[in-house]
């Protein structure tokens, strides 16, 4: 046992510079699993050998160290993307959406890297997309932060949005969901409306006509206050998952936009 301790002393103590009784210990017991059950016993033992290995030169390491064969593992196969279906070569986009309250964590990179090698393999395109309506989740210096992150990871994007840019387009569009009965403005407290959501009861405003909800719809810019109401999604009170039942779309926020000047009370896209 004291030969293959020394064995994987000497390889612990090349590859890392000195041998750390840890590694050889996992290293033994990996090759004599029943070894397992006197680790006491084979710890003093690996301590007197990583003394001594410790103590010789490079030179030495190297030549005790051919006398002894490593089993080399099998690497593991270099992971491919999955193709998507029905994706066609220079047809696909795709976005990474990070919202600008600081720099990219290591979930961020993981999604935006995976966006990005799939547009790479396709030819496509792929937008950054910042999702910064909520002025109190946003960090100005965060937007640089975030494509400089980016970069680093050498991803490149052919085209870039800023959401908060974007508002009237989304109110155009808010308003047509109302009109066609798609959503509806509730005035029900949090705490009204989640009662109801658990139980799976419509809000009392859901079948308010379209007219009016309109009309409530515009008093969210000047009546209203923050807190007062939200622009709903009419998706159902059956749905399995409560957080999709009559999910709001957005809400009303007075506080100052940090990076981008409001002339006046904006909504918050949800």
């Amino acid at each position: 046992m004291r030969e293959l301790i020394f064995k994987y002393a000497l390889k612990n103590a090349l590859d890392f510079g000195n041998a750390n009784p840890k590694a050889v210990i996992g290293k033994v017991i990996a090759e004599n699993p029943d070894m397992r059950k006197k680790v006491k016993d084979l710890f003093p033992v690996v301590e007197e050998v990583i003394e001594e290995v410790n103590s010789l030169s490079r030179d030495e390491i190297e030549g005790y160290i051919k006398s002894f064969t490593f089993e080399e593992k099998e690497r593991k196969k270099e992971q491919k993307l999955q193709e998507l279906k029905c994706a066609e070569k220079g047809k696909v986009v795709m976005r990474f959406a990070p919202n600008p309250s600081g720099p990219l964590h290591m979930g961020h990179a993981r999604a935006a890297v995976l966006n990005s090698e799939y547009v790479k393999y396709y030819g496509g395109k792929l937008i950054l997309r910042f999702e910064d309506t909520d002025p109190a989740r946003v960090m100005p210096k965060a937007y640089n932060m975030i494509r400089e992150d980016l970069r680093w990871l050498g991803i490149e994007w052919d085209k870039e949005v800023v959401q908060s840019s974007r508002l009237e387009i989304y109110y155009k569009y808010a308003r047509e969901l109302i009109e066609k009965g798609l959503s509806y403005v509730c005035t029900c407290t949090a705490e009204e409306f989640q009662k109801l959501k658990i139980g799976k009861v419509e809000c009392p405003h859901r079948n308010t006509a379209s007219r009016k909800n309109l009309e409530n719809f515009e008093r969210m810019f000047s009546d209203f206050n923050e807190g007062d109401a939200v622009l709903r999604f009419k998706s159902g009170v059956d749905l399995p998952d409560p957080a999709m039942r009559e999910f709001p779309l957005m809400r009303i926020s007075e506080k100052k936009h940090q990076s981008i000047l409001l002339l006046r009370r904006e909504f918050i896209l949800l």
